[in-house]
């Protein structure tokens, strides 16, 4: 990796994992704390950066700062997603039928929308459209009770602009958006070909 001296790690199985390497990766670029927080222009504070280091969960926004500071090619947003989706459940309080996100401009590689259905509407057909920059795709599936993940693939966004990803369903769902492989307890399916 240009710029990088080490290999990036795998991704964590707990928080405390994850920031142990997140530390490894400020010591690979020799930055400080400090030099970090200044970095990211005020969206992360010294001691914010500390805590998560420590094991504190990370939230996503933040993921995507430490991606660009370090240069690591999308391992903090896959690492949060990744860490996410292991306890990820229903939650009424989050659930709608429409999703707008934005993968780092610099994650390439694969990504997926995670979907979980509403209790009662487990297996029932649900149709799922996807608006990404210029392209669209559709999705009609049953979606099971844990959960389906479309997936589909992301280069690196050359101009360093995301272009957001809209979803829209025709049941209340809970939406989860990661990098890399998705949770084994979803059903998954490649979405890669169909889009318009």
């Amino acid at each position: 990796m240009k710029g990088h001296p080490r290999e990036l790690p795998d991704l964590p199985s707990t928080w405390s994992a994850f920031g142990h390497e997140l530390a490894g990766l400020r010591a690979a670029k020799r930055l400080t704390q400090r030099q970090v927080a200044l970095a990211s222009g005020g969206q992360i504070s010294k001691s914010s950066l500390q805590r998560y280091e420590q094991g504190e969960p990370l939230p996503w926004e933040k993921a995507a700062v430490l991606d660009s500071i370090y240069a690591c090619r999308g391992w903090a947003t896959a690492g949060v997603a990744h860490l996410a989706a292991a306890s990820w459940k229903w939650r009424p309080g989050t659930a709608d039928t429409f999703f707008v996100h934005r993968w780092p401009a610099e994650v390439s590689g694969w990504v997926w929308i995670g979907v979980l259905p509403e209790p009662r509407a487990a297996d029932q057909p649900h149709t799922l459209s996807l608006r990404w920059g210029p392209w669209s795709r559709q999705v009609r599936e049953p979606v099971p009770a844990a959960g389906l993940a479309l997936c589909t693939g992301k280069d690196v966004d050359g101009d360093g602009r995301a272009a957001p990803c809209h979803v829209t369903s025709s049941r209340k769902v809970s939406v989860l958006f990661g990098v890399h492989k998705p949770p084994p307890e979803l059903r998954s399916i490649d979405v890669r070909d169909g889009w318009t």
